[in-house]
């Protein structure tokens, strides 16, 4: 009898029989998440295996060791683990497998598709692997072939543009950056081709329009660096992900830069009128299987390649709905993020947008004074929207000979005394904006903002010859506000 077979490998089905017993399993891993600190002083590693016995739900396997470099590193889900000396435990009516490298081993080769019968990671450097090993990991390998491993999809998982705010889910991305913003704090930004949803926004009467103005510079992701930004997708919203861990550890659980993950257990706000995500101490963060990656990989090229001849958001109306006409049309659309991202510093671009906040707040205060080149007094139009759409957010000024024709028919002048052409420019703007008034269930008063789609022509400028790219700036032009 070869050595390996004093070992008597039970089916998973037979092992949980064992109840606070010690055995010794194969399985075939379908879900991972990197190693994370417990609330003691060690370290802990969960996964779920499964074989031909017990393929649904799959027996959770949590393995503790003094520090992470001791527990598995899988590298793809669909893997294959021996384990040795692993108690049986139920927790919560569910079967546990709990293993400590102080008395446990294990041992993780490589699943569908390997041919090596070496394991790429061991808990110990000695270790035996016999002819008895090799026809289980050949009979889990054949059989993982036929079985549908973990597709990222479960009851709970969305993409982007399902998100809701306030509500858990589960969502499967792609790691684009990782920020550490603080000692405590970290971003992650992911992607996965679509397009969060569109915000309304709700304010008391008596608050200014221009509400969270001065809280969003341009864009929450375009304060990022522009080398990094300019790897970011252009189509598909990237969304920030706030989580209460340092950056090393959170990096440690990720497994790396371009990589699709779920992250699991998660939910949202909105932070300045911009879906943010938001890991609790709850979330966890998993690996999903090559087959896997390669499917959302494919899914989200092909929303990019459609992208190419549009540019245009999934929630948008049908152009014929817009409230505004260009002088652009013909030319090809592009999102905010593909005028962020440019590689000239001036440039002209046709968008579709929302107009979120106008600033001034109040429509009377849209005019000011200058003199003109004969040292007369004149009105003109100086104004600034933050333009928004699936990408991003940037701020967009309206002034003079382009605001007037922006604003057709009424041409910049002394709005307070301007009586009932100031009238027909509020209600353009409340157009403009979306607004709505009504009246909560505790009968108070609030303005709903619910801003339509627009389109609008761009153009990128600099006001510092000198640091042209820190000084840049967007002025909207070459559009009519219709009405």
């Amino acid at each position: 009898m070869e050595e390996g077979e004093l070992y008597k490998y039970m089916p998973i089905k037979s092992a949980i029989a064992f109840v606070n017993k010690k055995v010794d399993i194969y399985g075939v891993v379908i879900g991972y998440e990197k190693p994370k600190p417990t609330k003691r002083s060690d370290m802990i590693s969960t996964m779920t295996i499964t074989d031909m016995s017990y393929h649904s739900p799959g027996l959770r396997l949590l393995v503790f060791a003094s520090d992470s470099e001791k527990l598995p590193r899988v590298k793809t889900i669909g893997d294959i683990i021996r384990l040795h000396r692993v108690k049986i435990e139920v927790h919560k009516d569910r079967f546990n497998a709990v293993a400590n490298i102080r008395y446990s081993s294990f041992l993780l080769f490589e699943g569908k598709g390997g041919t090596s019968y070496i394991p790429y990671h061991s808990s110990h450097d000695k270790f035996t692997a016999t002819s008895h090993d090799e026809t289980i990991i050949n009979s889990l390998r054949s059989w993982s072939e036929s079985f549908p491993i973990d597709s990222g999809k479960n009851d709970y998982t969305v993409p982007i543009k399902d998100i809701r705010e306030g509500v858990y889910f589960d969502l499967c991305c792609k790691v684009l950056f990782v920020h550490g913003i603080s000692k405590s704090v970290s971003i992650i930004y992911v992607w996965d081709g679509t397009d969060a949803p569109p915000k309304e926004f709700v304010m008391k009467p008596d608050e200014e329009m221009d509400i969270h103005a001065d809280q969003l510079e341009e864009s929450l992701i375009a304060s990022l660096p522009r080398n990094i930004l300019c790897k970011f997708p252009c189509v598909g919203t990237v969304l920030r992900v706030s989580t209460e861990m340092q950056i090393d550890e959170i990096l440690r659980q990720l497994p790396g830069i371009e990589h699709w993950v779920k992250l699991r257990n998660m939910t949202c706000r909105t932070q300045s009128g911009i879906w943010e995500g938001v890991m609790t101490h709850t979330s966890k963060v998993s690996i999903l299987s090559c087959q896997t990656e390669e499917r959302y990989e494919r899914e989200s090229t092909e929303r990019l390649l459609e992208s190419e001849s549009t540019r245009l958001p999934q929630w948008c109306p049908k152009l014929r709905e817009c409230i505004t006409v260009t002088d652009c049309e013909g030319v090809r659309f592009s999102t905010l993020m593909d005028i962020i991202t440019h590689s000239q510093v001036t440039y002209k671009f046709r968008c579709l947008v929302r107009v979120i906040v106008a600033l001034p707040g109040k429509v009377e205060e849209f005019a000011g004074q200058r003199l003109n080149a004969e040292n007369h007094a004149e009105y003109f139009y100086r104004v600034r929207l933050t333009l928004e759409d699936p990408t991003a957010q940037i701020h967009a000024y309206l002034y003079a000979e382009d605001a007037d024709k922006f604003f057709a028919g009424h041409p910049a002048a002394d709005l307070r005394s301007s009586g009932s052409s100031l009238n027909v420019l509020k209600s353009k703007v409340s157009k403009l904006l979306g607004i709505a008034e009504c009246t909560s269930e505790e009968g108070e008063k609030r303005r709903i903002c619910n801003p339509p789609w627009i389109e609008c022509c761009v153009k990128s400028y600099y006001i510092d010859k000198k640091s042209p790219w820190e000084s840049r700036r967007y002025r909207i032009f070459g559009t009519t506000l219709k009405g």
